[in-house]
């Protein structure tokens, strides 16, 4: 259910450019992927979550493969403190959101796990951050979920840059029994 939730979110305005930042750690990470095939996906990169950075570049990969997705996972940050590793997703991430600028298009960035690499380019970079689409699926309300949990100082960054944010909150457990 999670995923409807997210496919949702990421086809309003029907955006042109993909991003997935991603911990790919199960199942509802792999239908969110599936369901996002569907849209131009220009790019993903891995950070740490509920796997470690090197699992999820892994995973990820694997779960784009699956989903007919060919692009390459950047490895991001594996820890919120992580600013060298970050600075590779970021800067993948910044170079695909200034060509979508000088196209007169935005980008809609697609997280499912911690928000580090997304926070990091919209507090970098706020001249580019408005022109910026991310879809959080964490929640916001639940202190042991992934994105608060482990980096909420991300979530605040993000939330007080320009960028344009569409709260996709995962299904509660029971609606995982209709999956």
């Amino acid at each position: 259910m999670r995923h409807l939730f997210l496919l949702a979110a990421a086809a309003a305005g029907q955006p042109t450019r993909i991003w997935i930042d991603a911990d790919c750690d199960g199942f509802h990470d792999a239908a969110a992927i599936r369901q996002l095939s569907k849209y131009n996906v220009i790019g993903a990169s891995a950070v740490f979550g509920s796997a470690t950075v090197v699992e999820a570049q892994r995973n990820c990969a694997a779960m784009l493969h699956h989903s007919n997705i060919n692009v390459e996972v950047t490895a991001g940050a594996s820890h919120y403190e992580d600013t060298q590793a970050a600075n590779k997703a970021v800067a993948q991430m910044t170079h695909e959101l200034a060509k979508a600028v000088k196209d007169g298009e935005t980008m809609t960035v697609v997280a499912l796990g911690t928000l580090t690499n997304v926070a990091a380019l919209a507090v970098r970079r706020p001249d580019l951050a408005e022109s910026l689409h991310v879809v959080i699926t964490c929640s916001m309300n639940d202190p042991s979920d992934i994105c608060v949990a482990k980096d909420w100082q991300a979530l605040a960054a993000l939330l007080r840059s320009p960028a344009d944010i569409t709260m996709a909150p995962p299904a509660p457990p029971a609606a995982w029994d209709d999956v």
